[in-house]
């Protein structure tokens, strides 16, 4: 038992951590017209100045503001955000996002609604959420870990991966 037992402690050790890490940009509590302005390193952010409110767990049909969500992550949610339209407001970046068609648009909204799915059935430091100014279909965040991918790369494991890796493991650790 001792020799299986650490044979998967030292695999599971060595999985490589997933999405890209970016520089901890602190985590003070600011007022909105600080964080509302501020340039964070990361879209969405990974870390920051932030309120002091933080946004709750579970799946959001509206934007939630940065300095929420980083509080959010603060305390080791995982942020899930989406961007499915291809209307002519985002024109420009739809060439990074795939083809810009009402048929990508509706294969992103399918992947929404599992995504939708899986943060119901276990929304613990779960937020599934809107984002318009994102420049990739999804983007999953943690405190300082992001990871941006289109619909044709999105997949439940590649989602399950960050979340099983990275959920509760903000620098403060709370009990909601």
């Amino acid at each position: 038992v001792f020799v299986w037992g650490t044979i998967w402690f030292i695999k599971e050790a060595s999985k490589p951590i997933p999405g890209k890490e970016m520089s901890n940009q602190g985590r003070d509590h600011v007022p909105e017209k600080t964080w509302g302005t501020y340039k964070y390193n990361s879209n969405p952010p990974t870390s920051g100045p932030h309120d002091v409110v933080w946004t709750k767990a579970g799946v959001y049909n509206q934007p939630q503001g940065d300095g929420h969500l980083v509080h959010s992550l603060e305390h080791g949610y995982v942020i899930i955000s989406y961007r499915c339209d291809s209307s002519s407001k985002f024109k420009v970046q739809s060439s990074k996002l795939g083809t810009g068609s009402a048929k990508n648009d509706k294969e992103c909204l399918n992947f929404v609604n599992k995504l939708k799915e899986r943060v119901e059935k276990d929304a613990q430091k779960l937020i599934l959420v809107p984002r318009p100014t994102l420049d990739a279909n999804f983007a999953l965040t943690a405190w300082t870990r992001i990871d941006k991918f289109k619909t044709e790369e999105a997949s439940m494991e590649r989602v399950n991966n960050f979340i099983d890796s990275l959920r509760n493991h903000g620098p403060e650790q709370t009990m909601e």
